[in-house]
This record gives C-alpha cells, structure tokens and sequence, in this order.
C-alpha cells in the first residue's frame, strides 16, 4: 500500500478498555487526538501518541514519503467536541467508526458527524448506528458467517410470517 495516494490516515486505539483514534493529515499536515470522551489525556496515552508518530514516522521513511519531514514536526492534538460526553464507557466502539467514517481533516468546529449537542439525543443515534454497524459486519462478503445468519434470519422471518 503506498500512502501518497492517501490524505488521511487513521489509527483506531484500543487503551484501557477504550477506543479513541489518533489521525494524521498528509495533506494539512496536522495530527489530531479524537476521542468522545471529555477527559484530559493521561500520561499514558501521550505515550502511546508518541509510539504511534515513531512507527508512522519509520514507515513513511520506509517508503521514503514526500512529506515525512513535515510530519515530523506535527505533534497530536486532542480535538475538543461539542458531542463529547461524560461517563459513557460503553458507546467508545459505536463513535470511533462514526469519527473514522466521517472526519475527513478538518477543525472540530467545522465538523460535524452527525451526533446531536444535546446529550439526551445522543442515545438515540447511537442506538441507530449501532444497528447500521452491526448489519453491516453481519451482511458483510467478507463475513465467513454471513450465509448461515442469512439463513436464520430467512428462517425467523417465515416463523413471523407464518404465527
């Protein structure tokens, strides 16, 4: 895979039973920490910020990239998000694939994934995109299951047809 083709690249985190994605943006050279959480970063995840920009740094040296030497100046930054929200260790997974599937490098304040500023409503969407998420892994081709679930969901809908 060569990244000059690409202008963003994304690393979902797994840290602390928690996913948040740190992006870099080849284009604007920028680095953004997004993560739904309102929560000052810890130490530990600067360091694991600073481990992602060595290894991305080796490899964009690797494949001798244009602009490696202006990333190497970038250094993350947490991005402040009008729908981040207190408390809610459980819906991490449901708004790191909404923030891969929407952020496309611009400022917080420019961007919008779709998630209401008003925490009451946040529930309802993220009820919706878990069942949007969820169809699509299970209806995936790349899903080595997805013929048996076809099969069962054939199967419950004639049972419902036929009560």
């Amino acid at each position: 895979m060569n990244l000059a083709e690409y202008t963003i690249v994304i690393f979902p985190i797994f840290e602390n039973k928690h996913f948040y994605l740190i992006c870099y943006d080849l284009k604007n050279l920028d680095c953004s920490v997004i993560d739904n959480m309102w929560v000052d970063q810890t130490v530990a995840e600067e360091a694991t910020q600073l481990k992602v920009k060595i290894i991305f740094d080796k490899y964009l040296e690797e494949v001798n990239h244009p602009k490696r030497i202006q990333i190497q100046q970038v250094f993350p930054r947490r991005l402040n998000l009008s729908w981040a929200v207190r408390g809610n260790k459980v819906d991490c997974g449901v708004y790191a694939i909404r923030h891969m599937e929407t952020y496309m490098g611009v400022t917080s304040d420019k961007w919008q994934c779709g998630f209401p500023n008003e925490p009451r409503k946040i529930k309802g969407k993220l009820n919706l995109l878990r069942k949007k998420y969820a169809a699509a892994l299970l209806l995936s081709k790349t899903n080595i299951n997805r013929d048996k679930i076809l099969e069962a969901a054939n199967e419950l809908k004639k049972k419902k047809e036929e009560a």
